[in-house]
């Protein structure tokens, strides 16, 4: 069914939103500026969002993690797990990295905004349940050992987070492949085989 013109004009001034409240941060994206970016009046914007908090939290809804994300396992059935986890942190990662000023604004305001908080944390359970199904799969498989998954994934969850937030400290996107490439092949490399040493060595 296509879309009215009204839904059409919806979607064009969330889109306007998510790139000004990415570049500029909540405080200094205004809502003249997102109107004139679609072509309409403050007005007319605020007849679809009365306010700039409520159209803020449209596109958190709209653009948060779970939308932003692949999601973790999708179509990787037939590989080995450890392509199969080396795909969906890689694709995690570079997804986190293509948005990071959206993210960075995201953490600031929900910092500050119990409701953006919680719609935030929304959003990650369900990343986080992505990466959890995804280690099931394995589990049912064989792969992986039953019962681990849930663990396995808030390990994982803090250790992704840790990392693109020394990566955005860095902030080096000339170095961003190979620093990435390190890390998922040592991630997949905990998860997988855990960190004692093997018999005999």
């Amino acid at each position: 069914m296509p879309q009215t013109k009204g839904e059409r004009r919806r979607e064009q001034l969330l889109a306007a939103a998510l790139e000004l409240f990415a570049a500029e941060g909540y405080d200094r994206a205004t809502t003249r500026a997102i109107a004139e970016e679609t072509g309409v009046t403050e007005a007319a914007l605020f007849k679809y969002f009365p306010t700039k908090r409520e159209l803020f939290l449209e596109v958190v809804r709209r653009f948060g993690p779970a939308e932003l994300f692949e999601r973790p396992g999708e179509g990787l059935d037939d590989i080995s797990a450890e392509e199969a986890l080396r795909r969906a942190v890689h694709d995690h990662l570079d997804a986190a990295w293509r948005h990071r000023p959206w993210m960075r604004v995201l953490f600031q305001e929900a910092a500050r905004d119990e409701v953006a908080r919680g719609e935030l944390q929304v959003q990650f359970r369900k990343v986080r349940g992505g990466f959890r199904r995804l280690l099931e799969v394995l589990a049912a498989r064989g792969d992986v050992r039953e019962g681990v998954a849930r663990h396995a994934t808030y390990v994982m969850m803090m250790a992704i987070r840790g990392f693109l937030g020394h990566a955005a400290r860095r902030a080096q996107t000339k170095g961003w492949t190979a620093m990435r490439d390190r890390f998922v092949e040592a991630l997949v490399d905990l998860v997988l085989h855990g960190i004692a040493t093997k018999e005999g060595d």
